[in-house]
């Protein structure tokens, strides 16, 4: 059952859940390889499902309460934390009968700058025959967001499985996609309210999407391969263009009209509130040009815009 998955992982820490999911792999036959930041596992169906293990609390709810008739659940005054233990429940259910094997990834630390994802973006694309990335951290019903990928055929073709089409401001596939030169999409996972104390769950929706991804695994070798195609218009570009309108913290999720472009790798470009600047140690300030920069390690002071627009020798650019 649906629900009894997601309450499973949804009252585990991200360490817990971290240790459990490879466990659960290997007895629906995968290898899962484990790092730090990350796990994946190569399947057999050349599509990659993604969710991250964090929620944006340090600890998991102790309360669940849920509406039998409407097939919705809350945590009664404390983050839920579907997001995004419904997507790591949605990929649970893709895969637990063993009729479906898509390559999968699971990241920590999406919530606090994408420590998970950088870290995967790093290393070469494992999956060989990979046509395109599905993450599975969206709020809503039907949304399907691809960031700074801006393929039409792309969008074109998840929308024919029954996806529209939103705008959101960043999450791993952001991250992931430009560095391994694939397509990606969030697609909605049935929650509401995430970051808030009101955060609730929809079942009916959650499962609509695992219907619709199972779809697009039956379909995956008709599938083309889809390139990452870089947008005309980067989310810094957005960010100046509105600034007198809300924006959303990339790092904590609340919304406010005084935020701060931070430069992740991959020249992907994340916002973050006042709060979050001075919470965060590893957002520094380039040595060269000045800018916010996620930094990588404690010494790096040196955003990796500059490092490779310019060559650094003998201590002088």
């Amino acid at each position: 059952m649906l629900e009894h998955t997601f309450e499973t992982f949804c009252v585990l820490t991200e360490k817990e859940l971290k240790k459990g999911i490879p466990i659960m792999l290997r007895k629906v036959g995968y290898k899962p390889v484990i790092a730090k930041k990350y796990i994946y596992a190569e399947g057999n169906i050349p599509i990659a499902l993604v969710a991250h293990m964090d929620i944006v609390k340090q600890e998991p709810p102790k309360k669940l309460y849920y509406d039998q008739k409407k097939r919705v659940m809350w945590a009664g005054g404390h983050i839920l934390g579907a997001d995004d233990r419904a997507g790591v429940a949605a990929i649970w259910e893709i895969i637990k009968d063993k009729t479906y094997k898509p390559h999968l990834i699971f990241t920590c630390e999406e919530e606090t700058g994408a420590a998970g994802a950088i870290a995967v973006s790093n290393i070469d694309m494992p999956f060989y025959d990979l046509k395109y990335i599905i993450e599975l951290d969206r709020q809503g019903k039907e949304d399907c967001v691809f960031y700074e990928c801006d393929n039409p055929e792309f969008t074109d073709y998840v929308s024919d499985f029954g996806f529209v089409p939103d705008w959101g401001t960043f999450t791993d596939i952001s991250v992931i996609c430009p560095a391994w030169g694939v397509a990606g999409v969030n697609l909605s996972v049935g929650y509401q309210n995430e970051h808030t104390n009101y955060e609730m769950l929809d079942f009916n929706h959650l499962e609509l999407t695992i219907d619709r991804v199972k779809h697009m695994l039956d379909k995956a070798n008709e599938a083309p391969r889809f390139k990452f195609i870089q947008s005309a218009y980067p989310l810094y570009y957005r960010h100046y263009t509105y600034a007198s309108s809300e924006e959303e913290c990339s790092f904590c999720g609340k919304r406010g009209k005084h935020m701060e472009d931070i430069l992740l790798s991959n020249r992907v470009i994340a916002l973050a509130c006042p709060e979050c600047l001075a919470r965060h140690k590893e957002i520094k300030r380039c040595n060269f040009c000045g800018e916010y920069f996620l930094a990588q390690d404690k010494n790096q002071t040196i955003c990796s815009e500059c490092q490779e627009d310019y060559m650094y020798v003998g201590g002088q650019w």
